[in-house]
């Protein structure tokens, strides 16, 4: 609200009104047997899991593998992050 046409910033967002802490029980340990293409994943990996409860599809992240089980990370990849933004404003209508 105080800038001026021109003028740039350095904005930095905490993780809180970011997108979130991260949450340790949202990474857990699954069977490869139970999760789709299980045996063909490698970490970093990113893939969709389907909410049994409700059908919904949401990406997931591959953290850590052993040789039948599989690490899921249901956190999104900025969670716990302070975001940093540069923002110039262009104009004012």
């Amino acid at each position: 609200m105080d800038m001026q046409v021109g003028e740039q910033r350095t904005v930095d967002i905490p993780c809180e009104k970011g997108y979130g802490e991260y949450q340790d029980k949202l990474a857990n340990w699954y069977p490869k047997t139970m999760v789709e293409g299980g045996y063909g994943l490698s970490v970093d990996d990113v893939m969709f899991w389907t909410n049994p409860d409700d059908g919904r599809r949401m990406p997931v992240w591959v953290t850590e593998m052993t040789q039948d089980a599989v690490k899921l990370d249901f956190n999104h990849p900025f969670a716990g992050k302070t975001l940093t933004y540069w923002i110039e404003l262009v104009d004012l209508k």
